[in-house]
């Protein structure tokens, strides 16, 4: 019996290994679209590689403000439609991987929670925990606006059309109008700091997979923690 259960015992540690690296490449994925995002939004905001399609030239004294994209090189325009093309592709593909991957996330966490019920390896505190962890995860990286028209739900993930909107309104070379102090934190908020607490999310899960992974090297097996069999 003592031998079952170790075999037993093994194979569900075997199968926990399988779920730990699928883990570990769905959450680096993860991190990789929402470093994407990010640096879509340095690119543009501080970057300006979007300014000469965008940027509006600034009205002279006593004049009428300017409504159309101030003239600059025929190099950068040819630049910034390279950029726009390259985001109009990419920030799409990150937003719906990174919502898919998450839904993986998920999926595989719930298994190694089952692993860790069933065979008895210890650890499962940590892994339910990672587990709502990652559903709050999940739901930061839900593209709302573009899987449900109209819902102006707090999201990490965005489209180059959401960026070029809210950033005429928020950059100040891209409106002739001044820049409200709200505004401009609202813009800031949408594109860096909802990312940056997906970022907060996704550590949190590691660490606390990495927890149960703790709990379960320290916990005896239960080939060595049951009773000991009659001779």
């Amino acid at each position: 019996m003592a031998q079952f259960d170790e075999i037993n015992a093994t194979e569900y540690g075997q199968a926990f290994g399988s779920v730990r690296s699928a883990k570990s490449i769905f959450l680096w994925l993860i991190m990789l679209m929402v470093v994407i995002q990010l640096a879509a939004f340095v690119l543009v905001d501080v970057g300006g590689v979007l300014d000469p399609l965008y940027a509006v030239a600034a009205p002279a004294a006593g004049s009428q403000p300017a409504s159309v994209p101030a003239t600059l090189p025929a190099s950068s325009d040819h630049a910034a439609k390279f950029y726009e093309g390259l985001f109009l592709s990419i920030l799409p593909v990150s937003s719906y991987l990174a919502f898919g991957l998450s839904l993986l996330l998920l999926v595989s966490l719930l298994v190694a929670v089952q692993l860790s019920l069933v065979g008895r390896l210890g650890g499962a505190a940590g892994l339910v925990s990672a587990f709502f962890w990652s559903v709050v995860l999940a739901l930061l990286l839900t593209p709302w606006p573009q899987v449900f028209a109209g819902w102006d739900l707090p999201s990490a993930m965005f489209n180059l059309n959401e960026l070029i909107s809210r950033a005429k309104s928020a950059k100040t070379n891209w409106t002739t109008t001044p820049v409200e102090f709200l505004t401009r934190f609202g813009y800031y908020v949408r594109f860096v700091a909802f990312p940056l607490l997906a970022i907060l999310l996704w550590l949190m899960v590691q660490l606390k997979f990495r927890a149960a992974e703790r709990c379960m090297a320290g916990c005896e097996t239960p080939a060595s923690s049951g009773p000991a069999e009659p001779a």
